[in-house]
């Protein structure tokens, strides 16, 4: 009976050592997403956002100048709370709701010119203050038909 016990106790220690590497495999698996690549951090997601926002502002100036997307620099990204939906550049007579929106201002230069952009999701909105003058996205977007962007920046 002695040694019945003493080798149940070897298997309940073997078992106990497995289930710690088990519980270190799974935790391991969780960090890296199960494929052995690290999941993005907070810092790396923070980026990822940025460049989004950054592309949104480069296609929607590449459409009021008619230029191409590569004719435009991103000289910066920095991000920005506003203390509602309208991100700074509230248009007369609109309601905005009244939430911290967290997004991006973004500057774009083309032709030596500067493109003041705030961008907070799918909000894309030029300042008109701090930026050279732009056409307003939707009348350019009558008057052009496609395959007019030309490389001019």
């Amino acid at each position: 009976m002695a040694g019945r016990q003493a080798q149940n106790g070897r298997w309940r220690g073997f078992l106990g050592l497995a289930g710690v590497a088990t519980a270190l495999i799974c935790l391991a698996q969780s960090c890296t997403g199960g494929g052995g690549t690290a999941v993005p951090s907070s810092q790396a997601t923070a980026t990822r956002v940025a460049h989004e926002a950054a592309a949104k502002a480069v296609a929607d100036l590449s459409r009021r100048l008619a230029v191409a997307p590569a004719a435009i620099h991103v000289a910066g990204i920095e991000p920005h709370t506003w203390p509602d939906t309208s991100l700074g550049l509230p248009e007369p007579g609109k309601a905005y709701a009244q939430v911290e929106t967290r997004g991006y201002i973004v500057t774009l230069e083309c032709a030596r010119q500067i493109y003041t952009y705030h961008v907070a999701g799918d909000i894309v909105r030029v300042d008109p203050q701090k930026s050279a003058p732009v056409p307003p996205n939707t009348a350019l977007q009558r008057e052009m038909g496609p395959g007019s962007i030309s490389q001019r920046c």
